[in-house]
């Protein structure tokens, strides 16, 4: 990591790790008000997080101008 983009680099850690406790807080405010079991919140942490990777999995797929072009 570039000097350049220390910055960038910080403010996304920051930002991803002030969105997960907001939504930790949200799941426990849930838990305690409906009676959801602890565990299916502890269940949804990983799929949640195989969700994030999967939508930022897709995100960075390059589209081709050609529709009829194979994916390498």
């Amino acid at each position: 990591m570039s000097d350049h983009d220390r910055p960038t680099v910080l403010s996304r850690i920051s930002t991803g790790t002030r969105v997960g406790l907001i939504l930790a807080g949200a799941a426990a405010l849930a838990m305690v008000m409906t009676g959801i079991d602890w565990r299916l919140c502890a269940a949804a942490w990983p799929l949640g997080g195989l969700l994030v990777l999967r939508s930022s999995m897709m995100r960075e797929t390059p589209i081709s101008p050609d529709p009829d072009a194979v994916p390498a």
